[in-house]
């Protein structure tokens, strides 16, 4: 006896009211089935286990492809299944829209995420940051990122970081309250830290060119085979420019041994600027000549605290001499301002563009006034002078 019902063969297809059957049974057992599964009602384990061993067994005659195809045609034209009598659930009409409960669940469990991270907006580690320890609340029991623990880490936060109540206060008050002797102390570590990160890496890659290239690694001074190339020859021309301009922050930054050998090595490789080589004026008056002056009265200068043994004006004598070259952007101006470059070695080239920056203009007075004072040569202050009124 075959013990799965009536099956199909070559002899024909199965009778009409049969094949209905098939189809009644077959979507019988899939509505109950999305019912028991993706039913609104909030049932138990328990109770969807029973539901689903309550179902009616599947229909065991099989059926041809094209009765198959039948049967998924009429359900699909029939829209949403109608739930059985017998459901436990009691559904009397097709299932209603709505957001699914588990989406919901995921978004509060998001913002409730967001709400008590343990990180302040600003980065701040507040544990760390402040002199006093941080608010902990009891309710936290030591972590767990919920909203009580963000409450702790907001006090915490806010204790370094009081919140501005009046409009009028100065700005120096603000900075007084805001800004924690601790805070303070951990800032100027990290800027001191970022600064020695960058200056070995240029001794160790790139020394004695001016700059470090950080994309290939190595070092880079002016384009010598593009002329016009300014972004990197207006400040660039082989004097080593990232050890001279180094040299005052060194001693600025209480390093007292690294200040004393880069003016060593300031000494043993740049002798003089008779260089030929076109650079732009107020990049190298603000960032060689000035970094030359501050850098001599560091090192000469016992009230700066950072006087080096061997130091006998050596940077002075090349602040002299670069002062000297740069002088040569006045001459033969029509109106007295300086011309915009200058070449070290040979002056103002003949098709030199008279187009200059402000800053450029007027902002020599600073460091050639400087050089004047301290070299006992007023002519460099004079020039500058002459430029301002004319």
């Amino acid at each position: 006896m075959d013990v799965h019902g009536p099956t199909l063969d070559a002899a024909g297809p199965l009778p009409t009211n049969k094949a209905l059957d098939m189809d009644e049974q077959e979507s019988e057992y899939s509505s109950s089935l999305i019912a028991s599964f993706d039913s609104d009602d909030a049932l138990s384990n328990e109770e969807t286990l029973g539901a689903s061993l309550s179902l009616p067994a599947p229909p065991t005659i099989l059926a041809s492809t094209t009765d198959l195809s039948r049967s998924n045609t009429s359900r699909i034209n029939q829209g949403p299944a109608a739930t059985p009598a017998n459901n436990i659930n009691n559904n009397n009409g097709p299932r209603e829209a709505g957001v699914r409960p588990w989406i919901l669940f995921i978004v509060f469990t998001i913002v409730q995420l967001l709400l008590s991270s343990p990180v302040p907006s600003n980065g701040v580690n507040a544990s760390t940051s402040s002199d006093q320890s941080p608010v902990v609340d009891s309710t936290t029991n030591g972590g767990g990122g919920n909203s009580a623990r963000g409450a702790a880490t907001t006090r915490a936060y806010f204790r370094v970081l009081p919140p501005i109540t009046s409009t009028s206060s100065s700005p120096g008050k603000i900075v007084s309250e805001r800004m924690t002797e601790a805070r303070r102390l951990t800032l100027r570590q990290e800027a001191k830290d970022m600064f020695m990160h960058g200056y070995r890496g240029y001794l160790t890659y790139a020394f004695p060119k001016d700059e470090l290239n950080p994309v290939y690694c190595r070092g880079r001074g002016p384009d010598r085979q593009h002329a016009d190339n300014i972004n990197v020859n207006d400040v660039l021309g082989d004097f080593s420019l990232t050890l001279i301009d180094s040299l005052d922050t060194l001693a600025t930054m209480r390093e007292p041994e690294e200040f004393a050998k880069a003016i060593r090595m300031t000494k043993r490789h740049v002798q003089n600027f008779n260089i030929n080589s076109r650079v732009q004026v107020f990049e190298v008056n603000i960032r060689v000549l000035g970094a030359l002056l501050s850098a001599h009265q560091y090192a000469s200068d016992p009230r700066f605290r950072s006087l080096v043994v061997d130091y006998q004006g050596e940077l002075l004598a090349l602040a002299v001499d670069l002062g000297s070259r740069l002088m040569k952007a006045f001459e033969n101006s029509p109106t007295g301002i300086p011309w915009p470059r200058v070449n070290l070695k040979k002056g103002v080239l003949k098709w030199e563009s008279s187009e200059t920056c402000v800053a450029g203009a007027g902002s020599l007075l600073l460091e050639f006034g400087t050089l004047s004072r301290l070299s006992g040569d007023p002519s460099f202050e004079a020039r500058c002078g002459q430029e301002g009124t004319s």
